[in-house]
């Protein structure tokens, strides 16, 4: 397909407008609306009851100083780019609530959301944008990210804006230079935002490439070239940080196990089951929708009339791509499905995309009516117990409710006292195992028991003095091939004390424990 076919292969936009619907302009803009107050109706009382968790505590002392300690502890410790901590210091300069750190998360989903109407019209033609943005603004994922104190959010909304502007600067019929220059700016701070960002840089490229446009290729790699010079400060900043993960958390992963991994992914975004049982109706529907793909991919290759599509499907393999070569790299550990939030938006594009070309509305309906069961669903499990990993706020009243004067607080993993302390106001020092926490360099290694002489000297940190002691247990040692070495912890606990009383909480369990050699024989 040559560049010229493809511009006029495009659609403009008046065919955008009558394929989108029959909806009018008002009546468009008011579901808009209500979507998206949809979705605020459910982030903004999330966001405003949850417990923090330990990444969110980590934010939080990042970003509780003045802003050249934002950027340092981003650099240093949370090995990060550091745009997004010095953005959240600012922002917290007007209030220190964990509950308005969490709104600027809400806000940039919201703008995000917005981002998304034009998204589909531009790259979903077929497909009114009502369905587009409630497959967005329902969506677990999203919803997540927006009650996160991290970067996550911010991410996503500058994926959508990069999507947006790569169409506007180099996919329409009549491209802009504004469009270039802007999307060049995005893409710089996209990149000093989230460095997987850069794979969607790479992978729209490639769909220049796919697309026969060869034109707008030489000036967007110019444009990147530009970006490249005014990011490169960072690049030995990376190679330090990639070398201390690498160091304490890089791990070995086949071939095979990195395409299982990423299936999980796909799985989690496509259709989400965070209740246990649609998992098993989630990977067959997943796979059903994937050989639908392939059929409707091998189609459209051979009428070569949607381009939009081939811009979507190429973007969303790239990124992909360059995942699947990270988890080769290192390991899942550190790429977790927070890890793929570049993934999400083109991976959406393309399940959206591929409905689109199925001529029957009635499949339509008939996704999104499975789709809308599978969020809602998975929002209900997720957000019933109405807390996050840890659920310290409910910990730390528990505790103090029933705590005495000489009874410390061990906490396991000792990454949990963080949050803890956030909450936990009460009589007796928090003891970190098996060490406490550093803040100059992040050591994931340091969260696992090396043997019982640690732990002895762990515990020895607390008051020599004590009969009894609780102890806080996330549920990482319950977690399917937990590696913190959870067994020495038992062990030692059922040497040295005795259980007094136990409560199990959302993904944590409390403790009180007591000396054996404090009581009568």
């Amino acid at each position: 397909m040559t560049e010229t076919e493809t511009a006029t292969a495009w659609p403009d936009d008046s065919t955008r407008t009558r394929a989108a619907g029959t909806l009018s302009l008002v009546s468009e803009r008011a579901v808009v609306n209500l979507l998206t107050l949809l979705h605020l109706s459910i982030t903004l009382p999330l966001a405003y009851t949850l417990n923090i968790w330990t990444d969110e505590a980590y934010t939080l002392d990042t970003t509780a100083r003045d802003v050249a300690y934002a950027l340092r502890q981003a650099l240093d410790f949370e090995l990060q780019a550091p745009l997004y901590f010095v953005l959240l210091n600012l922002w917290r300069t007007a209030s220190e609530s964990v509950f308005f750190a969490r709104l600027f998360s809400v806000a940039c989903i919201a703008l995000m959301l917005r981002l998304v109407v034009p998204l589909s019209r531009r790259f979903l033609p077929g497909i009114n944008p009502c369905w587009t943005l409630g497959a967005f603004a329902l969506h677990p994922f999203v919803v997540w990210a927006a009650i996160e104190i991290r970067l996550y959010a911010l991410a996503l909304l500058l994926a959508a804006t990069l999507l947006l502007l790569f169409y506007e600067a180099y996919l329409a019929e009549k491209s802009s230079r504004r469009a270039r220059v802007l999307y060049a700016l995005v893409a710089l701070v996209a990149l000093y935002t989230h460095y997987y960002l850069g794979f969607l840089l790479v992978a729209n490229a490639c769909a220049l490439v796919a697309l026969g446009r060869w034109r707008a290729l030489r000036s967007y790699l110019f444009w990147m070239m530009g970006v490249g010079v005014c990011f490169a400060p960072m690049l030995l900043i990376i190679k330090g940080q990639r070398a201390t993960l690498t160091r304490d958390a890089a791990q070995t992963t086949s071939l095979l196990e990195a395409v299982k991994v990423l299936s999980w992914r796909f799985y989690d975004y496509v259709l989400p089951a965070g209740w246990t049982p649609l998992q098993f109706a989630q990977r067959w529907l997943v796979r059903f929708g994937l050989l639908c793909a392939v059929f409707v991919f091998i189609r459209e290759a051979r009428r070569s009339k949607r381009p939009a599509h081939f811009a979507v499907w190429t973007i969303a393999t790239v990124t992909t791509l360059f995942y699947l070569v990270s988890l080769l790299l290192t390991g899942e550990t550190l790429l977790l499905t927070r890890h793929t939030t570049v993934l999400f938006l083109p991976l959406m594009l393309l399940v959206l995309s591929t409905l689109e070309a199925i001529p029957r509305k009635s499949v339509r309906y008939g996704a999104a009516a499975v789709a809308f069961f599978f969020y809602v669903a998975s929002l209900c499990a997720a957000y019933a117990p109405l807390a996050k990993t840890g659920d310290w706020e409910r910990v730390a009243r528990h505790i103090s409710a029933a705590e005495q004067s000489g009874q410390p607080v061990a906490v396991f993993r000792g990454s949990g006292a963080l949050p803890l302390k956030h909450y936990y106001k009460g009589l007796n020092p928090l003891v970190a195992i098996p060490v406490e926490n550093r803040f100059d360099t992040f050591r994931p290694r340091d969260e696992i028991i090396a043997d019982e002489a640690q732990l002895s000297r762990a515990f020895a940190r607390a008051p020599r003095e004590h009969e009894y002691l609780w102890l806080v247990t996330e549920d990482a040692c319950v977690a399917p091939g937990a590696g913190y070495n959870c067994r020495a912890l038992e062990e030692f606990v059922e040497a040295n004390y005795t259980v007094e009383s136990r409560r199990d909480f959302y993904r944590a369990q409390v403790r009180l424990l007591r000396r054996r050699d404090s009581q009568p024989d």
